[in-house]
């Protein structure tokens, strides 16, 4: 992960933190893991930091999984990735 931001064109990068050590990471998470409604609240903090206000109608949210709804419910454009549920208001899309 610490490539990322060097390979993609992203302002900030959120998810789930690590444990870290003096030789690198651990598999034991730090804080609350980063799904569901902690997603949002790690979102809308970082949106407050930046005075960022989210278009709802305008912003487009995609993921593989629905413990995302609580993100998803943030807009109005939803695409659920390589998952076979067929929800309204959803488009569905597959990645290889």
């Amino acid at each position: 992960m610490k490539y990322f931001k060097e390979y993609f064109d992203v302002d900030y990068v959120l998810g789930t933190i690590l444990r870290k050590t003096e030789t690198g990471y651990t598999n034991i998470i730090d804080g609350e893991n980063c799904k569901g409604e902690e997603k949002v609240l790690r979102l809308r903090k970082l949106l407050d930091s930046e005075d960022i206000q989210i278009d709802r109608e305008n912003s487009v949210c995609y993921s593989d999984s629905l413990s995302d709804m609580p993100l998803f419910n943030l807009v109005e454009n939803r695409f659920l990735i390589n998952n076979n549920k067929k929800l309204d208001n959803f488009k569905n899309l597959r990645w290889h």
